[in-house]
């Protein structure tokens, strides 16, 4: 059990991603607390409006006030419907799905590397040849990726 004794906090976690998350963390031993704007608050979980600051201030708050701590937080509320990032996450699992099926048109390496050289945002390419317990540490060996408040901190 990696997370025996933490306390997690994950947004978006009513449903999809966010839920399967908090899942997963719970068999994994930790505390989760699911916050979404769909949810209410209750023992493991707290409504909660990504978009709003006092409601991210307010959901932390009451994590530490019941918990004493908060350990680790997964914020995927911004791929869910009304979230800034729901269009481009519904663009790329479209592309993904089709994938498989799809002609040289979309199957091309050309068009995959004009494809990341025009997303707006950075891209982490892991070595698929490595291990498959080497890919964490690529993955925090990379510079801080997302943009947003906790901009040059680790998590």
């Amino acid at each position: 059990m990696r997370l025996r004794d933490k306390v997690a906090l994950v947004t978006g976690g009513a449903s999809g991603i966010g839920a399967a998350i908090a899942e997963r963390f719970r068999a994994e031993g930790a505390t989760v607390i699911a916050a979404d704007i769909q949810a209410t608050d209750g023992p493991q979980t707290l409504h909660l409006d990504v978009a709003n600051p006092q409601s991210c201030t307010a959901a932390i708050a009451v994590i530490i006030a019941r918990h004493g701590r908060l350990d680790l937080m997964v914020n995927s509320a911004r791929i869910a419907p009304g979230g800034d990032m729901h269009q481009g996450s519904q663009e790329f699992l479209a592309w993904a799905k089709s994938y498989e099926t799809a002609g040289l048109e979309q199957r091309s390496r050309a068009r995959h590397h004009a494809w990341l050289a025009a997303l707006p945002c950075p891209v982490l390419r892991l070595d698929g040849t490595a291990p498959p317990e080497a890919l964490p540490q690529q993955v925090l060996a990379a510079p801080r990726l997302c943009p947003g408040p906790t901009k040059g901190r680790r998590l």
